[in-house]
């Protein structure tokens, strides 16, 4: 089976002859912890929507500092990882995104689907993310998806949850 890796906020897509990990392949690893020496820059994280714009404009721009500053990542078990799993990443034909819907589920947690356009695909479904509040403010949680690309499959364009890349990586051993 061919493999492609598509970045889509920590993905994995099936289809035909297409499977892949968002941000990298399965070796990677979670969590917002700076490491000793690095110092975080101070962003805005008070308006839920001006967040979610700032992180999938560096999603889009490949600008791991935001992409790092706005959101929390299920995927990486520390900062570390998380970062070498971002750097690796390469954007693959993304072109575009577009928020297409925003509905607040509780004070601290705002679901959003999101519409990725990409060259080389005519139909991509919608995303679902969330915008969740913690003692630091407003950030995109990123967890891991499993989008069905393949046309047979009576599931097609399905998308469901999937395994963070720290536990396939920790299974792949």
């Amino acid at each position: 089976m061919k493999k492609k890796v598509l970045r889509s906020a920590s993905i994995i897509l099936l289809g035909t002859g297409i499977v892949g990990l968002s941000w990298a392949t399965a070796n990677y690893n979670h969590v917002l912890a700076s490491p000793i020496g690095i110092e975080k820059t101070k962003v805005d994280s008070s308006n839920p929507k001006t967040v979610a714009k700032k992180y999938f404009d560096a999603f889009l721009a490949n600008d791991i500092e935001n992409m790092i500053n706005y959101s929390k990542d299920v995927n990486y078990l520390d900062e570390k990882s998380r970062r070498e799993g971002y750097e690796e990443f390469k954007p693959s034909h993304l072109e575009s995104y577009e928020i297409v819907s925003y509905q607040e589920a509780r004070n601290d947690k705002i679901d959003i689907l999101v519409q990725y356009k990409y060259s080389d695909m005519d139909f991509y479904p919608k995303l679902p993310y969330s915008i969740i509040k913690d003692e630091l403010g407003w950030k995109v949680l990123i967890k891991p998806l499993i989008v069905n690309l393949n046309k047979n499959s009576p599931e097609y364009g399905n998308v469901k949850e999937g395994i963070p890349m720290y536990k396939i990586k920790l299974e792949g051993k």
